[in-house]
């Protein structure tokens, strides 16, 4: 991309700065290009990004999410100034567990199990009734279906059993958990959530789940709740240990997010932003910007409001429950909507 962009100020030889900074948007006309050429270089960048989003691992020699966060970078730097920052590499925190949340681990499995146990028997029903082999008849075929035969005396010639194309499940989840200040009263349903859709979504044959939560230590950290083969157990220990803190740097919850999904080798690939509103001003665009890329990538977000609505210029699809109970209907319709459609 910039190798383009070189040659086509070399080829004019007018632009006596070729690099620009993030608040060079304001600038005249005259002193960075013509606003066309501009508006062309950003096209060119978003199609760029959208490319690298749907790349897999094997397309690249070095880290995708390298690639993809300088990507970004250097595309939000044309937006607006201060979004560089904010689309770096999160970086990761271990969540140390004591003795005291291991035991709230197991309160709040035993409050959540039940709920559990229901959605996962709901989801995998929904599935396996939606991939399950069928036969089915057909005029062509090798095999009769005796069961049938009594179509000849209605001129019926569909005699022949044949099998149905079963259909599998390859996708992909990453759930973000919001533990900013705001979410203080939330958290104990926001914790209840979390470990019930990680249970639920993992009992499904095809389906991989990670889990992460935002902010870290600092605004441009995380903290990683489900990476792999986590027990039920470690998941609650885990979750049992966050505590809400300062504010709601939800560029880089979701920028992780991103990085996990990427990372995985799946034809779906679902973002689930749990949070009670919105994030940082700063945040604001590089989210909505985000979001809109990962769309036209094929990669769906669906924000999962606590307690409130989720506003629609930041999540175009988005779920709201006030009680664990509602979680239920609610997955269930997202469900239907995504992973089988």
């Amino acid at each position: 991309m910039s190798g383009s962009k070189q040659e086509s100020d070399s080829e004019e030889g007018e632009d006596d700065n070729p690099e620009h900074s993030c608040g060079s948007s304001n600038q005249d006309v005259s002193d960075n290009g013509d606003a066309s050429d501009k508006a062309e270089d950003l096209l060119l960048q978003k199609e760029s990004l959208k490319q690298i989003l749907e790349s897999t691992d094997q397309d690249w020699p070095d880290d995708l999410f390298e690639t993809v966060a300088g990507e970004l970078e250097s595309w939000s730097c044309e937006q607006s100034s201060g979004l560089s920052a904010i689309t770096t590499t999160p970086g990761l925190d271990a969540v140390v567990t004591t003795d005291e949340d291991k035991q709230a681990a197991r309160d709040l499995l035993w409050k959540v199990q039940s709920e559990s146990t229901r959605l996962a028997a709901q989801l995998t029903g929904l599935v396996q009734a939606k991939t399950l082999t069928r036969d089915r008849t057909g005029k062509r075929g090798t095999r009769i279906d005796g069961k049938r035969l009594h179509r000849i005396a209605l001129d019926d010639g569909r005699l022949f059993k044949r099998r149905a194309e079963s259909i599998t499940i390859n996708a992909t989840v990453h759930i973000s958990l919001d533990i900013s200040s705001s979410m203080t009263v939330r958290m104990p349903l926001a914790r209840e959530a979390v470990l019930a859709l990680v249970y639920a979504l993992k009992q499904i044959n095809g389906v991989t789940v990670t889990a992460s939560a935002y902010p870290g230590t600092r605004e441009d950290r995380v903290f990683p709740i489900v990476t792999g083969q986590e027990s039920t157990q470690k998941v609650a220990e885990t979750l049992a240990a966050l505590d809400s803190h300062d504010s709601t740097p939800m560029a880089t919850g979701l920028w992780h997010a991103v990085h996990q999904i990427c990372q995985a080798k799946a034809e779906r690939r679902l973002i689930l932003m749990i949070t009670d509103g919105a994030p940082d001003c700063e945040h604001h665009d590089a989210v909505v910007d985000l979001i809109s890329c990962c769309q036209q990538s094929g990669i769906d977000v669906v924000g999962l409001g606590i307690n409130v609505p989720l506003v629609k210029e930041l999540f175009p699809k988005s779920l709201m429950i006030n009680q664990l109970s509602q979680l239920k209907s609610s997955l269930f319709t997202l469900t239907k909507d995504w992973l089988i459609r």
